[in-house]
């Protein structure tokens, strides 16, 4: 008798527009691996639903927001993996975003904007929304800039409809201006939106708002557009069915693990972005800057290339750009370390070579001080963020 394929459950938590990104990625899976049954998945609204079922399904994708959840879903004894960084879940797998990412991806999109300013609105009882604040945060202060200003929805605030919120209003009034603001969702990018609305701060001239999860429909039904990081819903649904597979066939054990997709990219909408082409001596610089990467380029050779005096080199870079022109040589090249250490297999030595430093310990003094961590501790910290499944699929 030959055995049927495997059936998913899939657990619809998520806020609807959003859920179809997800599902696209399970259905892509599904086409491309012929693994499950190509009837469709069950769609189950709440954990409860699972009662009324006569055969459980074979595994279950499910985005958890508590812990209440998590028990009554372990109960039915079929594997479980979580699809959201909601909450600690360390009983079962897990397939989310890096949050962290996310949050590094928002500041360094809104410091190549030129924001003096920043701000954070977020869920102050959600894991992702903290790691989304401490990722942003932690770019921000390796550039010189401190998160202090922060506003954390909670549930007594937040309800089915979008609207204004005063104290929201008060707070967005008394940032400074002009102030980048990330909401950890474009739920919170709203409310913002909303709530200045009621005032007479403009957008993004006053306040720039950068949102994440890319939720378009969502915008599109409220009217509103915000630039936003794209975490790449669809992607989890493929993954999270990919892991169930390997699961389900025993090609891995149900060890809880952490797989985290990092994020797209941002979408720009225009609400981050203003469209001040700055200083032409500035600009000239930063491409002098770029264009010298790999080479032993410091600020003097900067201001012998240039019709400005050191000091009117300086004043003007940390107008525009927020930093000096050392801090800009130096960003430069531990952004383009981070990502050779990311994308490539070249050692150490080499890295420092290719980067123009005289010695690998010099690399690795200024890289630590930038980062906070030394270079192959980042490397290590980012291979274990990618699929920790890619060798078995080859």
């Amino acid at each position: 008798m030959t055995q049927k394929p495997p059936t998913l459950g899939i657990l619809q938590t998520y806020p609807f527009t959003v859920l179809q990104q997800f599902l696209r990625g399970t259905l892509r899976y599904v086409q491309e691996s012929h693994f499950y049954s190509i009837e469709s998945p069950y769609m189950l609204n709440a954990v409860e639903s699972l009662k009324k079922l006569k055969t459980p399904p074979s595994g279950i994708l499910a985005p958890i927001f508590s812990r209440k959840d998590l028990k009554d879903l372990l109960s039915y004894k079929v594997p479980v993996i979580g699809i959201c960084n909601a909450i600690d879940q360390p009983e079962i797998p897990t397939v989310c975003f890096n949050d962290v990412a996310i949050g590094n991806m928002a500041a360094d999109y809104l410091l190549r904007h030129h924001y003096q300013h920043f701000a954070y609105i977020g869920y102050g009882n959600l894991l992702f929304s903290k790691e989304r604040k401490q990722g942003f945060a932690n770019t921000l202060r390796n550039h010189g800039h401190l998160l202090k200003d922060v506003y954390e929805l909670n549930t007594s605030e937040i309800s089915t409809r979008i609207h204004s919120l005063p104290q929201l209003k008060v707070w967005l009034e008394g940032l400074k201006k002009p102030c980048a603001v990330f909401g950890c969702s474009d739920i919170c990018a709203i409310y913002a939106h909303r709530s200045l609305e009621q005032t007479s701060l403009k957008v993004p001239e006053d306040i720039a708002l950068l949102g994440a999860d890319n939720d378009s429909l969502l915008q599109n039904l409220y009217n509103t557009s915000i630039s936003s990081v794209d975490p790449d819903f669809e992607r989890i649904g493929w993954e999270g069915c990919r892991v169930m597979e390997d699961l389900l066939t025993g090609r891995i054990d149900c060890a809880p693990f952490k797989f985290r997709q990092l994020p797209k990219g941002v979408v720009n909408r225009g609400s981050a972005e203003i469209q001040d082409q700055g200083d032409a001596y500035i600009n000239h610089a930063l491409e002098l800057i770029r264009s010298n990467i790999y080479n032993d380029f410091n600020v003097n050779d900067l201001v012998d290339l240039l019709p400005l005096s050191r000091r009117a080199l300086e004043r003007k870079f940390l107008k525009q750009v927020g930093r000096t022109p050392k801090q800009e040589i130096l960003y430069q090249r531990m952004s383009k370390a981070c990502q050779m250490l990311e994308h490539s297999n070249s050692s150490l030595s080499e890295i420092a070579t290719l980067l123009g430093f005289e010695e690998q310990r010099k690399l690795t003094r200024q890289f630590k001080q930038f980062m906070g961590m030394t270079p192959m501790h980042y490397r290590k910290v980012h291979n274990e963020s990618e699929n920790p499944f890619d060798s078995l699929n080859k």
